[in-house]
């Protein structure tokens, strides 16, 4: 039996055509929790900007940051930032002009300099854009995750660099950038030992390359069908897009195994 399921946000929950949670998966969601099931936000998005979502009161607990930032009921059962030393590397590279770069708090985020991927990524994300702050300041900061703006490959640099970070992408603008060994699985393991709940008793939803470790540890890992074709060959089924009720569709389709 399905006791937990686990949504990413963007392209998954949030249409990027209509950044906004399509009705049909509200339903789904809403069933499920009057089965009892736990659904779990999964984001790389910090508190501030998954307030829209989280102030729905359809989520029994969050994994934001990517993994970096766990809730349960509303306590923070996990956490962990980014190294001092990998941030100072971080840092000096941004103020000397080789990245360009989002630095992200539990509820603050910036970033230390605009570039043509920072305008489409805002864009296509449906994001507010961020401040602009000196790089410095988030040496005073507790930074959970970065955002490195830029071409695949920017972020090579970087994580060369900095050997305690490793770097994820679900767009062509920009990689998100956290400490090695983070991830959203590893959130999952977090909130599930919190519950009791084994890892083949849990549903994960996702379209992007930071969802594939929580496709991989989840009993049924769940693909969006606009994700790429890497991230669906980790999925163990495919579903509709997320303008096609995905969601809806999976929930519908797995609905002996979720008790509903």
């Amino acid at each position: 039996m399905i006791r937990a399921v686990y949504f990413d946000a963007d392209g998954t929950l949030v249409s990027f055509r209509t950044h906004a949670v399509p009705q049909e998966t509200i339903a789904a969601l809403k069933r499920l929790h009057t089965a009892g099931v736990k659904c779990i936000l999964c984001t790389g998005r910090n508190a501030g900007t998954s307030a829209p979502l989280l102030d729905t009161g359809l989520f029994d607990g969050a994994i934001l940051l990517n993994g970096q930032l766990c809730y349960l009921d509303g306590a923070a059962i996990h956490k962990r930032t980014i190294d001092r030393a990998d941030l100072q590397i971080a840092v000096d590279g941004a103020e000397r002009g080789d990245f360009t770069l989002g630095f992200v708090g539990e509820r603050d985020n910036f970033m230390n300099r605009f570039n043509a991927q920072v305008w489409l990524s805002d864009e296509f994300g449906g994001m507010p854009p961020m401040r602009l702050r000196p790089a410095r300041e988030a040496l005073e900061m507790e930074i959970y995750q970065m955002h490195i703006y830029g071409s695949p490959g920017c972020e090579d640099a970087l994580v060369q660099r900095a050997k305690g970070l490793v770097a994820a992408r679900w767009s062509e603008n920009f990689a998100d950038v956290f400490p090695l060994g983070g991830g959203k699985e590893i959130g999952m393991r977090a909130i599930n030992e919190h519950l009791g709940i084994a890892p083949e008793q849990t549903m994960a939803f996702g379209d992007g390359e930071n969802d594939v470790g929580m496709l991989k540890y989840a009993g049924v890992g769940v693909a969006m069908g606009n994700a790429s074709d890497a991230v669906k060959a980790q999925a163990n089924y495919v579903a509709p897009s997320v303008d096609d009720g995905g969601i809806a569709h999976t929930v519908e389709l797995f609905a002996a195994q979720l008790g509903l």
